[in-house]
């Protein structure tokens, strides 16, 4: 019988190290490069969405990796706690009130450590998640080397969040594609503060663009016309058209799916549906035309974009809650409305079409 040949320790360790590093090229290709995405991560941290971003890192099922072949493997866990900490705290998140706190720490290969987090706000529970990291470098979305202090980019004028103007009935216009996911996503919650205040404001959804085909130019011009002519039913319409119509015919991409789907809607809702086809075939296009000079000039170029009292937003809340609050800020005086609870649940935390 054949005797087994011996591996030496250091030959096993050389193929460890060079099996991690292998992982390393893999989770880089998911990495994204530019520095926006650490500004990004920033605002991910304070404002708690921390948790499905980290799920969404996990499931690739990659791990970081060692920093190269000289690496010292044995890591003291409590240092590296409490570098990550420090580093979280005093780099990525820039609210104060907000603290990172890691818990359970799990080494799941050579060198390499899963480190799960709590984050508080004021001392109350807004997050948790988990963090890779080795002993310099920290995997979040990005690679960062936690021996150099974070830099982050200077932004242009046009880039930086802007104040919003005060009204006695502020303007508020929601930009979108009526099939577009990130514009669906919004179209929801802004209905929702419609709803809540449309009778102390000036609410609007401007479908500028149809980037998918016929089937959405049609949509547009459906939901221009009920606008223009029953601007109260409109805010149900679109409730619905989200959960119902959107997820039926954006799968199909189908144009007679989504005329059979939007007339038995208005119908359900009593809108005249004649009326509102009439003014699809007569006036959609000069409609949509308008719609389309509205973004022009005020520089919109994603779906969605929020522009109150003639600002457009850069960053704004994705949810009803956030919305509202926009809004309610521009009143001169905020009406009773105002102090609504309304949805917080954000579907899509960034993004647009």
């Amino acid at each position: 019988m054949a005797k087994k040949k011996k591996t030496s320790s250091a030959k096993v360790q050389k193929v460890k190290v060079e099996r991690v590093e292998q992982k390393t090229s893999m989770l880089e290709s998911f990495i994204p490069k530019d520095q926006n995405a650490i500004i990004s991560m920033a605002i991910v941290l304070i404002i708690g969405l921390i948790v499905g971003m980290l799920i969404t890192f996990g499931a690739f099922s990659v791990a970081p990796v060692a920093e190269n072949n000289n690496q010292t493997l044995s890591i003291d866990v409590n240092a590296l706690t409490l570098k990550v900490e420090d580093y979280l705290n005093n780099n990525l998140v820039v609210d104060k009130s907000v603290i990172a706190k890691i818990g359970e720490v799990d080494e799941i290969d050579l060198g390499i450590y899963r480190l799960y987090f709590t984050v508080k706000e004021d001392d109350a529970l807004v997050g948790d998640g988990f963090v890779y990291a080795t002993n310099k470098s920290l995997f979040l979305g990005q690679m960062f080397n936690m021996n150099e202090p974070l830099e982050i980019p200077e932004t242009n004028e046009s880039e930086q969040q802007v104040e919003t103007q005060k009204a006695d009935v502020p303007d508020a216009e929601l930009y979108i594609w009526s099939y577009c996911p990130y514009g669906v996503t919004a179209l929801a919650p802004f209905s929702e503060v419609a709803k809540t205040i449309g009778n102390e404001t000036q609410m609007s959804v401007i479908l500028y663009y149809a980037g998918h085909g016929e089937y959405e130019l049609q949509q547009n011009k459906i939901q221009a016309c009920i606008q223009e002519i029953d601007k109260g039913k409109y805010w149900d319409y679109a409730e619905t058209f989200v959960d119902q119509i959107y997820p039926k015919c954006g799968s199909t991409k189908d144009k007679a799916c989504d005329l059979e789907e939007s007339i038995n809607l208005m119908d359900s809702l009593n809108i005249n549906s004649k009326n509102v086809l009439d003014c699809v075939e007569l006036k959609g296009d000069e409609l949509l035309k308008e719609h389309s000079e509205k973004a022009k000039a005020m520089s919109v170029t994603g779906s969605p974009s929020l522009v109150v009292n003639g600002v457009k937003l850069n960053n704004f809340n994705r949810t009803a809650d956030g919305m509202l609050g926009v809004i309610c800020n521009t009143f001169n005086e905020a009406p009773q409305a105002c102090l609504a609870q309304l949805g917080d649940d954000l579907v899509v935390s960034g993004g647009a079409c």
